[in-house]
């Protein structure tokens, strides 16, 4: 999977802003845990059975965003 600069930028503020720096290699790792965790959370949420409705990442610009990270967030106290 290639990973989209806006993503990798998108996460890297999200960790700098929680006091976290990350070296590169984990920067990358954490953005793809990112993308496939708002893709599976929206697949899960899904009921039609067609795997393409309800993801929370969007299948073609694979673009994260605020709400995927609030929801994979929220309950993750572990971050801090």
């Amino acid at each position: 999977m290639k990973l989209k600069q806006t993503n990798l930028d998108f996460v890297d503020n999200k960790f700098r802003e929680l006091g976290i720096t990350l070296p590169k290699q984990e920067l990358e790792f954490a953005t793809k845990q990112f993308v496939y965790h708002g893709q599976s959370i929206g697949l899960a949420t899904n009921n039609d059975g067609d795997s393409n409705l309800g993801t929370l990442v969007d299948k073609d610009t694979q673009e994260i965003s605020e709400f995927v990270w609030d929801i994979i967030t929220k309950n993750q106290k572990k971050i801090k």
